[in-house]
């Protein structure tokens, strides 16, 4: 007898043939024990080789779909039956892994690398949807473990993944927009704090509730933006060579933490920090640019690739390959309304400045 395992990884590749599709409909149908086993091998199959629940299941669902279709045409056998079995034992699997990212922890983080996490003080995290409150899930988290007494000031923390961005509110009505590869640290309550604090590394555009008797502070690489009540954007991405702040209306004032520099920004301005020579620069702006990617554009000013690669990276969740260490230097200007990576390929490709070229199945994009 072949091995189950064998014959799974034969559904994968649709070469089943009529004898040993009788077999995996018998092991599902009549063989309890085999039943388990052959769910637990789709579950190790697609759920350690898939970076989510919906890539796994769309695969199997392509294979399933490309099997019965070459069966009914070679053979009178109904294949259906064991699509059918073999996608409620897949369906089983996938409800399983939903209850497991519902409770305490997430025992495997390689599995949720494109999933927004939130993670609470005490490290209990779970996955939260683009459209899901972020109150609402901490919420239940304290509901179901009866955690009434906890730290209100602890921090928690969210992380929105490259390819994603995230809008969510904080306990006293501020709206944060996160961008790809943002991580924000915030308490789950500010009633008995001496000021509003979180902690951002990456990038995020603050709409923040009035409060004169409260500061709102953020704390972004060395550097603490203090407001009342405003909206402006922050960019400090780990590895950048500079954070950048951009007042959207209101006032800020940034604060060099090693240095004790404040500086006050007015409507337009953009502060500068330059980290490797510690120094800072306030300058005019066009604030529809540095918050451009609010409505989903990737914006460029004159800016060399060098700069452009790790913007398009986040965006499409890819890695950039040079083929031509050159191309650097060479600059880009414009402002960008593309969704997917062959919109932005065929748009670079047109300007004849860069030469692209997408390997999908590595998720790299060539440019030279």
């Amino acid at each position: 007898m072949l091995e189950e395992k064998s014959l799974l990884n034969k559904i994968l590749k649709s070469s089943l043939n009529k004898k040993e599709r009788d077999l995996i409909n018998g092991f599902i149908e009549y063989d309890n024990e085999a039943k388990k086993r052959i769910k637990k091998t789709l579950k190790r199959k697609f759920f350690e080789e898939s970076n989510n629940v919906e890539d796994a299941f769309l695969v199997f669902n392509k294979l399933r779909q490309e099997e019965e279709n070459k069966s009914m045409d070679e053979s009178p056998f109904d294949f259906r039956k064991i699509a059918a079995a073999s996608v409620i034992v897949l369906m089983i699997c996938l409800l399983g892994y939903n209850s497991l990212i519902k409770s305490k922890n997430i025992p495997n983080t390689k599995m949720l690398n494109r999933d927004i996490v939130l993670t609470m003080p005490d490290g209990r995290k779970t996955v939260v949807d683009e459209t899901a409150s972020v109150n609402q899930k901490i919420q239940n988290l304290f509901v179901a473990n009866e955690n009434t007494g906890f730290d209100t000031q602890a921090l928690s923390s969210i992380y929105v993944p490259k390819g994603k961005t995230y809008k969510m509110e904080l306990s006293d009505g501020t709206i944060v927009h996160l961008n790809a590869d943002t991580r924000l640290k915030f308490p789950i309550s500010f009633e008995n704090a001496a000021m509003r604090k979180v902690e951002l590394i990456g990038e995020g555009f603050f709409e923040v509730v009035s409060n004169k008797e409260k500061a709102f502070v953020v704390q972004s690489e060395g550097l603490e933006t203090k407001v009342f009540g405003t909206k402006f954007n922050i960019s400090s991405y780990e590895g950048s060579d500079s954070n950048r702040i951009t007042l959207v209306e209101g006032s800020v004032g940034v604060t060099s933490v090693e240095d004790n520099v404040r500086s006050m920004l007015k409507p337009n301005e953009m502060f500068t920090w330059e980290k490797k020579n510690q120094r800072y620069s306030i300058s005019k702006v066009d604030v529809d640019e540095s918050t451009s990617w609010l409505r989903g554009l990737v914006s460029f000013n004159n800016t060399s690739l060098a700069k452009m690669i790790p913007v398009i990276e986040r965006k499409f969740d890819i890695k950039v390959k040079l083929i031509d260490e050159n191309t650097k230097a060479k600059r880009f200007t414009g402002e960008l309304s593309v969704n997917t990576i062959e919109e932005l390929q065929a748009i670079l490709d047109a300007t004849k400045v860069f030469s692209c070229a997408y390997q999908a199945n590595e998720k790299i994009l060539l440019i030279k």
